[in-house]
C-alpha cells in the first residue's frame, strides 16, 4: 500500500487530462534499443494509465553516457534514462528506487579478446595487479570509480563502441559487461573474436535505475507509480523472468570464483532497494564469498 505521503504527492501531480493531453517519455537511446527496458518503462505508463491518462514513448537521439546526465535536467534531449546508480546521480537527478535489472548490473563477467589472456591463477582482488591485467571502461561510468577504489587498473574512453575496438586491439584485457549486457553485445560484435571468460566474475552492489528529469516531476510519479503497481500484481517479477530466467546458468555464474568489491559511490537508499528487490544482495554477496 503506498504511503500517505505519495498519496498526496500523486493527488497533486495527477491532475485530469484531456483527450488531448499526451504524457511524452524521451527515452535514452539505449535504453529503447533494449527490449526489456523498453518494456519496463511501457509497463509502467500502461499501469498508471487511469491516473495519468495517455502516453507516447520516443527514442532519444543517439547520446554517449556522459551526455545524457549533462543534458537531462536542461536540454531536452532525453527526460527519462535507465544507467547505473552513483551518490553525483542521485543528487543531481530524480531516481526511482526500483532497481529495474535486479542488480544484474553489479554481476559482471570480463568480456574478452578470446585466446589472449587466461585468467587462471586469479583467486582475488590483489591477483588482477600482479598479472598486471587492464580492465576497459568508460570515462563516465560509475563503475569506473568502483574498479580504481578497488585497486584494478582501468582504461577509459568516453565513448561506448570505442571500448571494442580498444579490445579488439589488446589496449586493455578485460571489458565487464553485466550478465544482462553480455549476450546483445556479443551478438553484436559476432564478427571480432570476443568470448565470455568462463571462470570469474566480479560481483558488487549496483543496479539500473530510471532517473527522470527534475523539469517532469510529473513523469517520475507516474513511472514510480506504475513500477509499484507492477511488483505489487507480479508484473515486473514476470517480466523480469520472461527475458533473464536461466541467464545466470547459461553462463555458469554461479560456479564462478566471485571477486566481491565494495561500492562506496551508492547511497543507502539505492543499497537499500538493492538489497529488497535484487536478485542477492550485497550481504548475501559477501556470505557467497566467505
Amino acid at each position: 500500500m503506498r504511503s500517505l505521503y505519495f498519496t498526496l504527492i500523486l493527488f497533486f501531480l495527477s491532475v485530469p487530462t484531456n483527450a488531448e493531453d499526451t504524457d511524452r517519455v524521451i527515452l535514452w537511446d539505449r535504453n529503447y534499443d533494449k527490449a526489456y527496458l523498453l518494456d519496463v518503462i511501457h509497463m509502467a505508463l500502461r499501469l498508471s494509465q487511469k491516473e495519468f491518462g495517455k502516453f507516447e514513448i520516443v527514442r532519444s537521439v543517439p547520446l554517449e553516457q556522459g551526455r545524457v546526465f549533462a543534458d537531462l535536467d536542461i536540454g531536452g534531449l532525453v527526460n527519462v534514462a535507465i544507467a547505473a546508480a552513483s551518490l553525483e546521480r542521485e543528487k543531481q537527478h530524480q531516481p526511482i528506487y526500483i532497481p529495474v535489472d535486479r542488480g544484474l548490473l553489479g554481476f559482471r563477467v570480463c568480456l574478452i579478446n578470446n585466446g589472449k589472456i587466461n585468467f587462471n591463477g586469479i583467486n582475488v582482488l590483489k591477483d588482477f595487479s600482479k598479472r598486471n591485467i587492464m580492465l576497459g571502461v568508460g570515462t563516465h561510468w560509475p563503475d569506473k570509480q568502483v574498479y580504481e577504489s578497488n585497486g584494478l587498473r582501468v582504461l577509459s574512453s568516453p565513448l561506448y563502441q570505442n571500448l571494442f575496438e580498444m579490445l579488439e586491439k589488446d589496449r586493455f584485457d578485460c571489458l565487464p559487461r553485466s550478465i544482462s549486457e553480455l549476450d546483445m553485445e556479443m551478438e553484436q560484435h559476432t564478427g571480432q573474436n570476443f568470448a565470455a571468460e568462463p571462470s570469474l566474475a566480479l560481483v558488487y552492489p549496483n543496479a539500473d535505475f530510471v532517473f527522470v528529469s527534475k523539469k517532469e516531476s510529473r513523469i517520475e510519479t507516474r513511472l514510480e507509480l506504475g513500477l509499484n503497481k507492477a511488483l505489487e500484481s507480479g508484473e515486473f517479477q514476470s517480466l523480469f523472468q520472461k527475458y533473464y530466467q536461466g541467464i545466470m546458468t547459461k553462463h555458469n555464474f554461479y560456479n564462478r570464483k566471485l571477486l566481491i568489491l565494495e561500492n562506496n559511490n551508492l547511497s543507502q537508499a539505492a543499497q537499500k532497494a538493492i538489497n529488497q528487490y535484487g536478485v542477492a544482495s550485497f550481504l548475501t554477496a559477501n556470505s557467497l564469498a566467505q
